[in-house]
């Protein structure tokens, strides 16, 4: 079984999140997120479901590692129109599988760009 500091640096590379918005959505400080990426203590149960709530996060993968990382259900407005979802969904595909941020910004850049020719007759 993995650590939790572990699965919590996963859900930060998943999620492309930082310590502060961790913080945030947890109720705790950011000091307090760098203690548990070290390892040195743990969350409350209320910080859990802090970030099951914002992050759509499986709470059974968050505590064990079993199971799938994301519900699908975050606390976050869904997405109506067809480019936002085809960007959300490189970017988290591209931050599951370890991408930087950069690289993210660039890829979704590149698909902005895309439409933008469409858009305008370029191809």
């Amino acid at each position: 079984m993995k650590k939790f500091c572990e699965l919590l640096s996963e859900l930060r590379k998943a999620t492309g999140t930082t310590n502060i918005a961790l913080a945030e959505s947890g109720g705790v400080t950011p000091q307090t997120i760098t203690s548990y990426l070290a390892d040195k203590s743990q969350p409350s149960h209320k910080t859990l479901a802090g970030w099951v709530k914002a992050y759509g996060i499986n709470a059974q993968w968050l505590l064990t590692g079993e199971g799938q990382m994301f519900t699908g259900q975050a606390d976050t407005p869904q997405l109506a129109d067809p480019l936002s979802i085809k960007v959300d969904q490189v970017a988290r595909a591209m931050r599951s599988s370890g991408a930087g941020e950069e690289a993210v910004l660039l890829a979704v850049r590149a698909m902005i760009d895309g439409e933008l020719d469409r858009a305008r007759g370029r191809y």
